[in-house]
C-alpha cells in the first residue's frame, strides 16, 4: 500500500512537470533562422526556398551544412559576420553530389566535399583562407592561428 502512494505521487509530479498548462502557447522556432540570418542578404530567398523544397539528395546535403554550419568547438557567430557569398552560392547550386565533411582549422567553417568523385570546392576557406580538413571537425589545426573573420 504504500509503494503504491509514492508511485501515486511521483506519476503526479511527472504529470506537473511534462503536460503544458492549457492555453499556454509555446512559439513555433524556425529551424533555419540561424543560418538564414548569417548569409548575404540576397541568398536569403533562395536559401529559404531551397531547405523548405521537396527531399532530394541535395536538400540532405544542404541541410547538414544549415543545420551544423561550422565544427562544435567554434566560437558563436560575431555580430554581423556572414558566410561568404562564394560558398551560399555553391551549395545552393552544387555542380554535383556533395557531402559536408571538411571544416576550416582555423574558423571551423564547414566546406562541401565532393562525393561522386574526389573533389574539394574548397581546400582552403573561403572566410579566411586558412587550409579545410576532415580532422578540423573534431579539433582545430594546432598550426593554424586564429583568423579574424568568424563566419559562424
Amino acid at each position: 500500500m504504500r509503494s503504491t502512494a509514492r508511485v501515486a505521487r511521483l506519476e503526479s509530479i511527472v504529470a506537473r512537470s511534462v503536460v503544458p498548462s492549457v492555453g499556454a502557447a509555446v512559439p513555433a522556432r524556425d529551424p533555419w533562422a540561424e543560418i538564414l540570418s548569417l548569409v548575404p542578404a540576397e541568398f536569403r530567398g533562395a536559401l529559404a526556398a531551397k531547405l523548405g523544397g521537396p527531399y532530394d539528395a541535395d536538400l540532405e546535403a544542404l541541410t547538414s551544412w544549415a543545420a551544423a554550419p561550422v565544427a562544435p568547438w567554434a566560437r558563436p557567430p560575431a555580430a554581423g559576420v556572414q558566410v561568404p557569398e562564394a560558398l551560399v552560392a555553391w551549395v545552393l547550386d552544387p555542380p554535383h553530389r556533395y557531402w559536408v565533411g571538411h571544416h576550416c582549422g582555423a574558423c571551423g567553417l564547414a566546406v562541401p566535399v565532393g562525393l561522386d568523385r574526389p573533389a574539394r570546392p574548397f581546400p582552403t576557406c573561403p572566410a579566411c583562407g586558412k587550409p579545410t580538413s576532415f580532422a578540423a571537425y573534431y579539433r582545430p589545426d594546432p598550426e593554424a592561428k586564429e583568423c579574424g573573420s568568424q563566419p559562424g
